[in-house]
């Protein structure tokens, strides 16, 4: 999936992807422990995607908006 992204942002004028990381979240998969309910994962990637920028196609990043290093 990270190449995928990777390659779409270098993709026609217009386009662009990024990778973003839901957290921990408490689901079926997750566990009782992890640290996020779903909502909250939700609620922060959708503001993360909601504002990303041509500058941050090709990026990989967190719920929080935190950015991880190729």
């Amino acid at each position: 999936m990270a190449m995928s992204a990777r390659s779409f942002a270098r993709g026609p004028r217009g386009s662009g992807a990024a990778e973003v990381k839901p957290g921990w979240v408490r689901t079926d998969m997750g566990g009782t422990g992890a640290s996020i309910s779903p909502e909250e994962s939700i609620a922060g990637m959708r503001r993360i995607i909601d504002g990303l920028t041509p500058e941050q196609a090709g990026s990989f990043l967190n719920w929080r908006g935190g950015g991880y290093p190729w």
